[in-house]
């Protein structure tokens, strides 16, 4: 379609090797699940990473902390997966910040990375904290794309780690800054 924007914000657009790899499955699961690592915590507790998504909640072992690593990337991997998909081509313009890779990009994540230029200051996090904390689901979510949009920032470009590994995707906030000039099914 040729025009308009079809995208809903934190959109991820990458390139067509990483599209097909993403729907076709080939390696997600294996490199989500090769992406655990289990770290021993001050307390003598375990926890895991899985590609830069820690767990909150700890573990005995390490075993434990392993094994729910690799359930939380299969479950992940499952959510990546989509049952059908779409090769798009699109136009995107306006400020895209580089920022690392975040794999499930949690909120979290995504705000204890954020650049300087655009990190939050601790009242913008507080009040993305608080509507978290307090179940307005989608809200905090919400809140952090108004502050992203109000510094100008039209998504994040970064070094994709799991599909095309090296190659640039490009996640959508402000979904005026994509316009889709070609769509057709991939089968």
């Amino acid at each position: 379609m040729d025009g308009g924007s079809e995208v809903e914000p934190w959109t991820h657009f990458g390139t067509l090797d990483a599209a097909k790899e993403r729907v076709g499955g080939s390696g997600v699961v294996d490199s989500l699940i090769s992406s655990v690592e289990v770290s021993e915590a001050d307390d003598g507790t375990w926890g895991y990473e899985l590609l830069g998504a820690d767990s909150w909640e700890t573990y005995d072992t390490p075993e434990e902390a392993r094994a729910a690593g690799e359930a939380e990337a299969a479950r992940a991997a499952d959510y990546q997966d989509p049952p059908e998909a779409m090769l798009t081509e699109a136009w995107l313009r306006g400020r895209f910040v580089r920022i690392p890779d975040l794999g499930l990009w949690s909120l979290r994540d995504v705000i204890s990375n954020l650049p300087g230029e655009v990190a939050l200051d601790a009242d913008e996090k507080e009040r993305i904290w608080d509507l978290s904390r307090s179940g307005y689901v989608g809200q905090d979510w919400d809140e952090l794309t108004r502050v992203l949009l109000s510094r100008g920032i039209a998504g994040f470009v970064y070094k994709n780690r799991v599909e095309d590994r090296g190659s640039d995707s490009y996640l959508v906030i402000d979904p005026s800054a994509v316009t889709v000039t070609n769509r057709e099914e991939w089968r």
